[in-house]
């Protein structure tokens, strides 16, 4: 009998080729165990092995569906969703079997070794399968030309394989990864984007003939160096029925557009083998933006663009490019007909964003770590180990843990991205200013999933205003730690330059840094430094870096895992048009600490202070208008007179045996820093802060 099965989403539970699987209940039915073959007919027919079952519900697998590794998908020519019957089959083993190999590949020999490797693998003439041969190092795909007899067969030790040249034209595959998207962990939303956006108008053209549109001309692969981009190509290339070019290197394509590796040539033979996919890596360093671009890349930009345009006429060809810096690449390829479609390939893991490359190096460095407690004598020495003590070496949790605060996650490498030690508990006063961030922040950050459900739109940028020194950018790191985000510090000054273009994109570096490493706290301190009102004064280059960033400010409206958060002194000169909704939006006054407020500040930073008969409060009392900046300098200047005192008592002491418990800070030390650290806020600087509060107020 048989049964009418969907297709379901995602890979077969076991990443070897040729494999399906089903629950229990379903197998039954089909009077099959793991290990016999069905036929499966869908809009194409083939046949497989039964995979081991699946438990129903388990990661999301329900009944009636049939899981199809990548293959067996093509053969049946099925995807997600579609239905297809499943029949029980009972393969004869083949007495010939004739295999073309879809790419120039050299076997001599290899036919033994093909035949072992499809040993009780289920087949029939039309089929595609795949072969790993030499301990899986090498991945070579055949057609299934011939089988006697016909129908479903298996290969067995006296069944004749007889291997024929390969095709006329050579097929690139070789040149990209030997992976499949089985293969390709922590990605499920980029590949299924990707998938749908490729695979499917190669493999399943019908769809868009029936509908009489055109699938996208190109697809643009973006994101941080190791985050899986070639991965992923590498898979699309073992997934499609087409033939593959692949461009690896801009750099050996011919400048003038003649002989065998030049853009053209890729061109023309993408349309002379379609169905083709056409893979070009590192499309920034073939087409930088036409201002960066050297004589010899504007000829190779012009080239591309006409190519692009050539290719975009054929529905059977689709460009896939790769790039680490998507705005680094000329701003006329991404449009409709070139790269229409961008896809972002971001880090897999909300806490550690670690891409697919770090995690590799991770595991080696566990692995390192693991050896490292073998004593020396044995790892350096000439005697052979013993296997009881082979037996003991085995990489712990703590390795792991010890590799983790080793490593570095690549995507932040090149930016300043960290995670800030200072906790709220480290910061005195300032507790209206603390509670707003924590609505405004900290809250969205860590539980995003409670806000989508109650459908509230969170601020998604503040403004931090107040004289220097009252604990603005302490603020900010403090709330990172608490929400668990990663911090991005961006000095305002720093950012202008004096060439055109290059302050925006530093800007869009930013945003774009955050977004690969979300959830992230995006800091510009001075803030009024790059977003001052426009005006008739302008040089232009604020002008346009305002613009700038309006522009990314509203590119991460709807997004809750990435927040800005702005400092200034003087938010009375800030454009306005910064103040909006949708930017920075909340503005939160960061004031001169008052009496009480100070006194937390002395208490925090007096914790690890050796004090004497201090009276704290009478401190606090003294210390009008300084802020948490000057209280921290008066600690510091006391503490130095107090060691100065001790080591002036004996000019024997020596300071690095000295007892740290002899020094002690009295209020005679305090008394003479007061004398030295002024207030930083006068009476006058409190008026136009008051002034400024009342106008942001509109009071």
């Amino acid at each position: 009998m048989s049964v009418t099965l969907r297709v379901g989403e995602g890979d077969a539970l076991e990443t070897e080729d040729g494999a399906v699987h089903m629950d229990e209940s379903t197998m039954a039915e089909l009077g099959v165990d793991a290990g016999d073959a069905v036929e499966l007919r869908g809009a194409g027919s083939t046949v497989a092995r039964v995979g081991a079952a699946f438990e129903l519900n388990g990661g999301g697998r329900g009944s009636g569906r049939v899981y199809l590794s990548d293959d067996v998908r093509s053969n049946a020519d099925s995807g997600p969703g579609d239905e297809v019957t499943v029949d029980s089959v009972t393969p004869t083993t083949a007495r010939r079997v004739v295999l073309a190999p879809t790419q120039s590949v050299s076997l001599q020999g290899g036919a033994d070794a093909v035949r072992q490797m499809l040993a009780d693998r289920p087949l029939r003439e039309g089929d595609t399968v795949r072969v790993r041969l030499f301990g899986g190092s090498m991945r070579v795909v055949f057609d299934v030309r011939e089988t006697t007899p016909s129908g479903a067969v298996v290969a067995g030790d006296d069944t004749e394989v007889e291997l024929l040249e390969s095709p006329g034209a050579d097929d690139d595959r070789a040149k990209l990864p030997d992976v499949r998207f089985a293969d390709v962990g922590g990605l499920d939303d980029a590949v299924l984007e990707v998938r749908q956006l490729v695979e499917a108008p190669l493999n399943r053209p019908e769809l868009y003939d029936r509908l009489q549109g055109h699938a996208p001309s190109g697809v643009l692969l973006h994101g941080p160096s190791g985050s899986g981009k070639t991965r992923i190509v590498g898979a699309l290339a073992d997934a499609v029925d087409a033939h593959v070019v692949a461009v690896t290197d801009p750099g050996t394509l011919s400048e003038y557009g003649d002989g065998d590796l030049s853009l053209e040539a890729v061109a023309e033979t993408a349309i002379e083998q379609a169905p083709s996919l056409v893979v070009l890596d590192d499309v920034d360093a073939l087409a930088p933006p036409r201002e960066d671009a050297s004589s010899r890349q504007s000829r190779a930009i012009a080239r591309l663009v006409s190519v692009l345009d050539r290719l975009a006429e054929h529905d059977d060809v689709v460009v896939v490019g790769t790039t680490n810096r998507l705005d680094d690449v000329e701003d006329s390829l991404r449009r409709g007909g070139r790269f229409d479609r961008e896809v972002e390939i971001g880090v897999p893991d909300r806490r550690g964003r670690f891409v697919g490359a770090d995690l590799k190096s991770l595991i080696t460095e566990a692995v390192r770590n693991a050896v490292d407690r073998i004593p020396p004598q044995v790892t350096l020495g000439d005697e052979p180990i013993d296997d009881e003590m082979l037996e003991k070496v085995i990489v712990t949790g703590d390795d792991f843990e010890a590799a983790v605060e080793a490593a570095s996650p690549s995507a932040m490498r090149d930016v300043q991205v960290e995670r800030p030690e200072v906790r709220f508990a480290d910061i005195g006063g300032l507790d209206d200013a603390k509670h707003e961030l924590l609505r405004a922040v900290e809250w969205p950050l860590r539980y995003p999933e409670l806000f989508e459900k109650v459908g509230i739109e969170t601020p998604k940028g503040l403004l931090l205003y107040g004289p220097p020194g009252t604990g603005k950018t302490m603020l900010v790191k403090a709330v990172a730690n608490a929400s668990d985000a990663n911090f991005l510090s961006v000095n305002g000054p720093e950012l202008l330059n004096r060439y055109v273009g290059e302050s925006e994109r530093g800007v869009r570096e930013v945003f774009e840094t955050a977004r690969q490493n979300a959830p992230t706290i995006v800091f510009f301190d001075e803030v009024d430094a790059i977003a001052s009102e426009r005006g008739d004064g302008d040089n232009g280059v604020v002008e346009r870096v305002v613009s700038q960033l309006l522009t990314e400010l509203d590119g991460v409206r709807g997004r809750q895992d990435v927040v800005v958060v702005g400092a200034t002194n003087r938010p009375d000169i800030v454009d306005t048009a910064l103040l909006r909704p949708g930017r920075f939006e909340k503005l939160v006054e960061v004031p001169v600490p008052d009496e009480s407020a100070r006194e937390e500040i002395f208490e925090v930073h007096t914790r690890e202070v050796p004090l004497g008969d201090v009276d704290l409060a009478r401190l606090a009392a003294r210390t009008e208008g300084h802020t948490g900046s000057d209280i921290e300098a008066v600690v510091r200047e006391a503490t130095m007179t107090a060691m100065e005192d001790r080591l002036r008592e004996s000019v024997d002491v020596n300071p690095d045996t000295m007892d740290p418990s002899s020094v002690a800070v009295d209020d005679g030390h305090f008394d003479a820093a007061l004398s030295t650290v002024g207030p930083s806020v006068d009476e006058e600087m409190r008026a136009v802060y008051d002034e400024i509060e009342a106008d942001l107020r509109g009071g």
